[in-house]
């Protein structure tokens, strides 16, 4: 005795659809991370360089203004993102889905490999690392599981 059934369509196109829910799940982690691109505000990694710093305080002179600026730096622990101080990093941070299954967090300022890692800056001074991306995605690593799981039960309901 046979019994033939047909496999429901849905069914058949479940790889792509769960693919395509992790995509989701990975778009909405990005945001949640970077935020916006080209801005200051949103995102974890660009609310922990708006912290507060617990590091040296000193003056700044800010360029064609004749004037100076208080600037509390941040301490060399690792456990505090880089201070603010021209927003210029924080703006480049960028989140990026790559096909279905990678995001990608990025800074493109030529000091963001330094700031990330440490490094020896250009005035030859070491500067310890800062963890900038690193320490706030290993935070949200369940956060970033949700949303994969989310985006997955969205797509194949």
């Amino acid at each position: 005795m046979r019994i033939k059934t047909k496999i429901p369509q849905s069914i058949l196109n479940l790889d792509k659809r769960i693919k395509a829910g992790i995509k989701l799940g990975l778009q909405k982690s990005s945001v949640a991370l970077a935020g916006v691109p080209n801005t200051t505000d949103g995102g974890l990694i660009k609310k922990e360089m708006n912290q507060p710093k617990s590091g040296r305080a000193y003056k700044v002179i800010v360029k064609n203004k004749r004037r100076y600026l208080n600037h509390i730096a941040s301490n060399s622990s690792g456990f505090e993102s880089s201070a603010v101080l021209s927003g210029r990093l924080a703006r480049s941070v960028r989140g990026k889905t790559l096909g279905s299954t990678r995001l990608e967090i990025s800074a493109n300022t030529p000091y963001a490999g330094i700031q990330e890692k440490g490094g020896m800056n250009s005035q030859n001074s070491l500067i310890a690392p800062r963890n900038n991306l690193i320490r706030p995605i290993t935070k949200s690593r369940g956060n970033i599981m949700n949303n994969i799981r989310q985006g997955i039960s969205s797509i194949t309901k």
